[in-house]
Formats: C-alpha cells, sequence, structure tokens
C-alpha cells in the first residue's frame, strides 16, 4: 500500500491543533515515562551480550508447519501472523511550500474520518482518539473481514475496558507480558505470541517493552515504541516472584517471556537457570549469524573487498583509508560542513534538522541524502602507518562485535568511529542510516551486519544488496578463542584484540526463548482444567527462517520506501495479510 501519495498537508494553525491533540495523548504515557527515567540509570545488555519438543499435526484450519505441539495441545488454531517494524517515535516534515506532513509515532493524525479512509481504504478506521485514525485492528487480526470468527479479542491491563475487547476479568487466565526487544525478530514475535494468545486461546496479553510506552498490537492509535532494553531481566524477576504481577499495582516492567534471546547471553542465561528465573532455554526456531558485508556494486567494482585475503596487508591500507569515508550524522553537516549552515537547500541536506531525532540521523530520505567525508583517520599522508578506512558495526556487547579480532590479527586498516564506545560503533538505527545513505550517494561502506533481518530483503536485487565478505574458515578451535563481551569491551586495546587463534567466520547460532520459571510451576501445579494454555503455547512455538523472510517482503510491499515513521499501517496490514 503507497500511503505517501494520501498524507494530509496542514498549515501552522491546524499544527498548533495537532501539536495540542498529541500533548494529551501523551499524558497517558507519563507513568510509564517517569519509570523510564529511574531505569536510565541502570546498565542495559545488548542482545547478544554475553552475558525439543515433539510434535502433532496441527488441523487444516492452521498450517502444520508453523507449530510443533506436544500430544493434548488444541489443534483449533487460526494462520500464523508476523510484523517487521521500525518506528520514528514523533516526526513531521516541511514541505517547500511551507507546510507539514503530520506523522506521529505510526499514528495518522487527522481531523476527519475521509483522511483516515484515504490512507486505510475500506479497513474502517475512523478519525477519533484526539485526533488519530484509529487502529482497524484494535478489535482483532484474526476475525477481521471474517464474520465467521468472533471479532472480540481478549483485553489486557493496557487496555480500556471498551467495546473493542473482551472483559478479561471474566476470564480465569493470568496475563501474560511479554517482551519485545529493540530487533525486529523479537518484535515480530512478540506481536505474534500476543495475537495468538488473545485471540486464539483467550489468554489477556501485553507488550513489556521496558517501560517505553505502548508498544500492542492493538494499540487505537497505531503506535509502536520499540524497547528501550534488549534483555530486561528485571522485569523477568518481577513476573516470577508475583506471577500475576498485580503486587506492583502496575504491569508495566513485569514479563514472562523473552520470545527471542542470542547466544551472546549464554552466561546470563546459565546464572538466571542455576537463580531459580526462568525454565531451560529452548529454540525459538530461527537460526542466525553475523557476517560483513559490502554493497554488489562495490564487490563488482572491486573484487578485492570480497574476502579479508584481499583485505588484508599494508599495502591495501592507503586504498582502504581512501575508499571507506566516515559517515556524518544530520546536525554535523549543517554545522560543519554545508556552507550556508542549511539554512539554504543543497545537493545533501534540504533544511536543517527539525528536532532532536533528527538531528542524530545519518539519512532520511525527504530531507538528508546522507554524506560520507575523508577526516584525519582517513589521511596516509599525515597518519602513514596508521590511517584507516570506517568499518560501521553494532556495539561491542553484540555476538558480531568482535571485528576488532580480525582486523588487528589480519592487519586489516579499517576502524570504527562511531560514537558507542570503546569500539566507535553505532546503534541499530544508524548502522540503518548508513547503509541507506551510501544507497543514496553510491558510497562504499563495509558493515558487520545479522540475518535474519528485513534489512537484507530490503536491498535484495538492487546494486546496493548486501554481499557478504569471506572470512577465514570457521573451525572449532576457533570459535573456543574468539572474544568474549568482556574482552570485547574492555578499555584496553589490546585485551579487545584477543587471540590469533580466534580469527574466523561466525557461524550460525538456534536462537532461544526465556521463559520465567513462576508460569511453569504455576501450569504444573495446577489440574489439567485449571491450566492456561498459555505456557504449552510458549513452549512450543517455532517459526523459521523462510516464514520470517515472507514476512520481512510483505512488510515491505506495503512500505513506503525508506519511510518508516508511517510503519504503523502497513505493518498492522503484514501482519493479517499473512
Amino acid at each position: 500500500m503507497n500511503v505517501r501519495g494520501k498524507q494530509q498537508v496542514y498549515n501552522k494553525k491546524e499544527m498548533k491543533w495537532i501539536h495540542e491533540q498529541l500533548a494529551r495523548r501523551l499524558v497517558e504515557e507519563q507513568r510509564a515515562i517517569e519509570l523510564q527515567k529511574y531505569m536510565r540509570s541502570k546498565k542495559e545488555p545488548s542482545k547478544n551480550d554475553d552475558t525439543s519438543s515433539t510434535g502433532v499435526s496441527c488441523s487444516s484450519w492452521w498450517p502444520s508447519r508453523f507449530l510443533h505441539f506436544p500430544s493434548g495441545f488444541p489443534t483449533r488454531l487460526l494462520s500464523l501472523i508476523g510484523v517487521a517494524l521500525i518506528l520514528v517515535p514523533y516526526s513531521y516534515a516541511m514541505d517547500s511550500d511551507g507546510k507539514s506532513k503530520v506523522l506521529i509515532g505510526g499514528a495518522y493524525a487527522c481531523k476527519n474520518t475521509s483522511m483516515c479512509e484515504e490512507v486505510m481504504p475500506k479497513m474502517g478506521s475512523i478519525c477519533a482518539n484526539g485526533g488519530f485514525c484509529t487502529n482497524p485492528y484494535s478489535r482483532g487480526c484474526l476475525g477481521f473481514g471474517n464474520e465467521s470468527y468472533p471479532p472480540l479479542r481478549v483485553c489486557n491491563s493496557d487496555d480500556k475496558q471498551n467495546s473493542d475487547c473482551l472483559n478479561s476479568a471474566e476470564f480465569t487466565y493470568e496475563e501474560i507480558g511479554i517482551q519485545n526487544g529493540d530487533w525486529q525478530n523479537a518484535m515480530f514475535l512478540a506481536w505474534i505470541y500476543q495475537i495468538f494468545l488473545s485471540e486464539v486461546l483467550g489468554v489477556p496479553a501485553r507488550i513489556d517493552n521496558g517501560l517505553n510506552g505502548n508498544a500492542n498490537f492493538y494499540d487505537i492509535g497505531m503506535l509502536y515504541n520499540v524497547s528501550k532494553m534488549y534483555y530486561n531481566y528485571e522485569g523477568l524477576k518481577r513476573a516470577n516472584a508475583d506471577s500475576s504481577c498485580e503486587s506492583y499495582n502496575t504491569h508495566i516492567n513485569c514479563s514472562h517471556v523473552i520470545p527471542e534471546v542470542w547466544s551472546g547471553q549464554k552466561d546470563e542465561w546459565r546464572k538466571a537457570q542455576e537463580d531459580g528465573l526462568i525454565d531451560p532455554v529452548s529454540s525459538n526456531g530461527l537460526l542466525g549469524r553475523y557476517s560483513w558485508y559490502i554493497p554488489v556494486w562495490l564487490a563488482e567494482e572491486q573484487s578485492d573487498f570480497m574476502s579479508t585475503y584481499g583485505l588484508k596487508g599494508e599495502e591495501m591500507r592507503q586504498t582502504l583509508a581512501e575508499t571507506f569515508k566516515r559517515p556524518t550524522n544530520w546536525t554535523y553537516y549543517c554545522n560543519k560542513v554545508s556552507e550556508n549552515k542549511c539554512e539554504f537547500e543543497d545537493s545533501v541536506a534540504k533544511r536543517a534538522p527539525a528536532d532532536e531525532d533528527e538531528e542524530g540521523k545519518y539519512y532520511d530520505r525527504d530531507f538528508y541524502t546522507g554524506y560520507f567525508r575523508q577526516t584525519d583517520r582517513n589521511n596516509c599522508t599525515l597518519n602513514k602507518s596508521s590511517c584507516t578506512g570506517e568499518f560501521i558495526s553494532e556495539s561491542c556487547g553484540v555476538t558480531g562485535g568482535g571485528s576488532e579480532q580480525v582486523m588487528h590479527h589480519l592487519n586489516i586498516a579499517l576502524k570504527g568511529t562511531g560514537p558507542l564506545g570503546p569500539t566507535g560503533a553505532y546503534s541499530n538505527k544508524a548502522c540503518r542510516e548508513i547503509w541507506s545513505a551510501a544507497n543514496a550517494t553510491r558510497s562504499p561502506v563495509i558493515m558487520s551486519w545479522y540475518q535474519p533481518d528485513s534489512f537484507l530483503t530490503k536491498f535484495e536485487g538492487s546494486q546496493s544488496a548486501l554481499t557478504a565478505v569471506l572470512l577465514p574458515t570457521l573451525t572449532a578451535t576457533c570459535v573456543a578463542k574468539k572474544t568474549n563481551k568482556e574482552q570485547r569491551c574492555s578499555n584496553v586495546e589490546e585485551t579487545r584484540f584477543g587471540q590469533r587463534e580466534g580469527v574466523c567466520d561466525s557461524e550460525y547460532e538456534s536462537f532461544k526463548k526465556y521463559i520465567v520459571a513462576s508460569l511453569s510451576l504455576d501450569w504444573k501445579k495446577k489440574k489439567d482444567v485449571e491450566q492456561s494454555p498459555a505456557y504449552l503455547f510458549i513452549r512450543d512455538f517455532q517459526l523459521s527462517n523462510l516464514e520470517i523472510s515472507d514476512i520481512f517482503r510483505r512488510l515491505l510491499e506495503n512500505l513506503d520506501g525508506d519511510k518508516s515513521s508511517f510503519i504503523g499501517i502497513p505493518a498492522r496490514k503484514a501482519v493479517c495479510s499473512w
């Protein structure tokens, strides 16, 4: 669905009205925001920080390849769904005519229902909710447009009890809190869990995103707030101590399941199991790995870049330093590079950044193409033996954050200079923006990234498709010698470099899931007729890489290019059309 051509244009007076409506909405989020301020002082692990069941076929009503359930589990299931999502919490962009396109938190600001019908034709969205188009799936996903299926879901604790859902007080099952993480697979799975529990099994379920506002699939305004914590162990501890979460006077930061956990958490999950916090971890069905990538056009022009054998050596230092320039965020470009401080449009920026979110961006499809510049670090005349090209990667805490070990021991003249120390890394969002900027400006870039992820799917078939760089062969000995999180994130450079024997490609890993121990204990203590179906579903649900890829493609078909601030509509449509 192409929504770009349907965006409404507002003048300054109307913008004031919109801002007033937004302020009213933000009041509802205030409690979570206050708690969030408290949590900011706490150290938050990254998604990969070091820190099998036999099944029976489901009925044809639910394709059996999606689920593997033990004997006796209910098999009257609905078609599996999923969604990929990246959101800009709030943005509006000025057009050349001085008017504004209003895109707020994935929701669509409106003044009448006809505006909603333009964006979501024949979907039943209306203009309400304080000046925003309503979520057409607020009553449920699986029964949408299907009169033969009950239209209502079970309410969760984030709902205002209304006609859009069935009062959860009428059900005997305790609510399930699901952490969503801040990367795509985790977010997809959290929504899948919520929809299945709420609409098929009659179990109240909500998304717990680490005190960052409403993240539920059913949110009336189609908001989606990614988590500010990769793995929120505090939320698990609260749910394990009180499975109902009622003793905390709030269900915020109280969660029973994390649908996706990477192997970098191995030390943490071993301790959590020993402490009785979680059940033994099990697979969520997905396999993934980190690799180095360059765009396909660069691979065609510079075949030496296709492997570490071609990248290594002093003879390649100047080539790498001159090729891989430093990415430049929007604010730096306007303040330090632009001749007019972005007061007037040029070939890179149409204007200066409008808010704090835009200031740190490395790319914006409409207003900032991105810019790659040569710094003193790239200058081999000034720094003959230490000049380097830029290497883009996520935090040292992630499983793929050990690239320094490879670059040092193979003498590959690349180094990150991003804002995340001590390795000069970038946030997940920034990495995506940098690659998009390289695509828009046809600039060389080399980046460590992971699969499965829709970012790879997004550029498939284009000249900017992510093409893997060949690293040394993986061996068991090498895996044992790779640096762990503590070593990768050390402030001592020699510690981060690790041993030469640990230089090799990364292995595919099976992603795990966390389930708090109290959930399984409560299930085992109850009689068969009193047991909640939530535990068995969560324990045995699996999703494959092919199925995730299909979800990615469906989402990308509905997305308006690179514009993520309007994703609330196409994301939910992808869920219910798959």
